[in-house]
């Protein structure tokens, strides 16, 4: 028996897919909130190597969400904090503008954005076009979640970070911290969305849409772009 059983017997992964995934490379930039599932879900899907890029330490702040951590790794790099033998995992302790110079993307199938920074969704951005990579992006805003999928051969425009100014469209609610199941949430729907892109399930997949969630209100929106 192998953990990849129950993959194995769904339809849409079945043995080829589960051989698509065991050769996938994908980057995770940002291991927090959203990155400690995204990270999680795709090792037990068996990809063959993931690369984490996070320049930041772990710290008490983060234990109320960030699953991967305890008290044990307060003051550590994240990206060395979670080991795990089972996956090859390349760690990249620094920014991603430091890391573009470093991974090889020629190897990657995936881009996953799971950070809280614009600077860093733009230079991801730039990377999947120039690197002609799919990606994800995906962002917190209070109660607010919201996901897109790019593809180089299939999307508009690139992802561009917006909450639309119309107030009758009931998104946003102000939340002081982070509510701990928000990221939860999000990184688990991130990483359905990174299965799909890798088993090539386009038409099931965010591309030309922007999806967003309120955790709080369960309002829910997709907007094609």
């Amino acid at each position: 028996m192998s953990k990849f059983d129950q993959n194995l017997k769904t339809k849409l992964i079945g043995e080829a897919g589960q051989l698509k995934l065991s050769k996938a490379t994908v980057v995770i930039v940002g291991l927090g909130g959203t990155g400690c599932p995204v990270f999680s879900y795709l090792d037990l899907f068996g990809l063959d190597s993931i690369h984490i890029v996070d320049f930041d330490k772990v710290s008490e702040s983060n234990l109320n969400r960030q699953f991967l951590y305890n008290e044990s790794h307060i003051g550590v790099d994240k990206t060395e904090a979670y080991l795990n033998e089972n996956t090859l995992t390349f760690r990249w302790p620094m920014k991603i503008q430091d890391a573009e110079k470093e991974i090889d993307w020629a190897t990657v199938d995936l881009i996953i954005d799971c950070t809280d920074n614009y600077n860093a969704k733009s230079r991801i951005q730039k990377i999947a076009k120039n690197h002609e990579i799919p990606a994800i992006f995906s962002g917190v805003h209070g109660y607010l979640i919201s996901i897109y999928s790019y593809h180089p051969q299939i999307s508009n425009q690139t992802y561009d970070i917006f909450i639309p100014k119309n107030k009758n469209r009931k998104r946003l609610e102000k939340s002081e911290g982070t509510f701990p199941t928000t990221t939860g949430i999000l990184g688990t729907m991130v990483a359905n969305e990174a299965i799909k892109i890798l088993l090539d399930i386009d038409d099931k997949t965010f591309y030309n849409k922007m999806f967003y969630y309120n955790v709080l209100s369960n309002f829910q929106e997709t907007i094609n772009l």
